[in-house]
């Protein structure tokens, strides 16, 4: 087939805008397709709050561990990646999973065998990304607090801790006693 033949219906449609008087237009910037190909972002943690935190996740995407963030460190290490549409609109939610406690499981081997393990209790929570990217982005920030509540932020550099902590035990939550808590029937549905 020849490419004019391929080009036909659009130079048909500029045509008949014209003959109207209209002149085409090219989209908007909110009518702008969003951009087909993402950016991976490297993933960075923040732990404010005073217990490990095992494991997390950014839609899907795992983060890691977290120690309890210090003065100049946020307690994580910097894991690859988190996908980014450039021109996603915002606000945007955006689901972050936790490992929040542990208690312990009893189980059975195939062969009837019964022993303990520890089970991981997550919770989840949607947040919101609201703030305009940089022009550049790199980071997708995740920041815990004590008071479960949850910041994200995409950034075009590695942050400094949002708080300066003093340093903690960063293994306090396994200091917990867990052997001696049993799993309930809600938290081994989770």
């Amino acid at each position: 087939m020849h490419n004019w033949v391929k080009a036909l219906p659009w130079l048909l449609w500029v045509m008949a805008l014209t003959a109207c008087g209209r002149e085409p237009t090219p989209p908007t910037r909110a009518e702008a397709p969003v951009a087909t190909a993402p950016v991976s972002l490297t993933l960075h943690g923040y732990n404010y709050t005073d217990y490990y935190i095992h494991s997390f996740e950014v839609n899907g995407q795992g983060g890691g561990n977290l120690y309890v963030s210090t003065p100049d460190a946020g307690g994580g290490k910097s894991v690859c990646c988190v996908s980014w549409w450039p021109g996603t609109k915002l606000p945007m939610k955006v689901k972050i999973r936790w490992v929040a406690d542990f208690c312990m499981e009893k189980r059975k081997t195939q062969d009837g065998e019964v022993f303990e393990q520890t089970h991981s209790i997550w919770k989840e929570a949607e947040v919101m990304l609201t703030e305009p990217p940089p022009p550049k982005p790199e980071n997708f920030e995740v920041h815990f607090y004590r008071d479960g509540k949850i910041e994200v932020a995409i950034t075009d550099n590695y942050s400094p801790p949002r708080l300066k902590l003093e340093t903690a035990n960063s293994a306090r939550r396994f200091a917990n006693d867990i052997k001696n808590r049993r799993c309930t029937d809600a938290e081994l549905k989770n």
